[in-house]
């Protein structure tokens, strides 16, 4: 129910209320979310600060949920959306070899 709230949230230009959705969520703590919807979330977060122009809380958000992802078989589509989200960045800041860096690891 929260995930859907933070997308309505984010979609009609609430991104911070659809940040505190997601925290919300977090707070309910792994053991409740399972290691892929943990992962989302923090990706989905990460991916609201890069929009609301915060490059550092992005940069946290985005690498925790790397971290998290890790080179789990089950968690390899996630993994990949998190660089996809990572490479977006890195995109808007101009920083192309990075990336190309980061879309071909995303791409193994």
């Amino acid at each position: 129910l929260l995930t859907r709230l933070s997308e309505a949230l984010g979609t009609v230009g609430r991104l911070k209320d659809a940040a505190r959705a997601l925290e919300e969520l977090l707070a309910l703590g792994e053991e409740r979310l399972g290691p892929a919807l943990g992962v989302a979330v923090r990706r989905r977060l990460g991916d609201l600060a890069q929009k609301r122009g915060s490059s550092a809380e992005a940069r946290r958000w985005l690498q925790d949920a790397l971290e998290r992802a890790g080179p789990a078989a089950e968690l390899r589509s996630e993994r990949a959306r998190v660089l996809e989200v990572m490479s977006r960045g890195a995109l808007w800041r101009g920083d192309y070899l990075q990336v190309i860096a980061l879309a071909s690891e995303a791409a193994q």
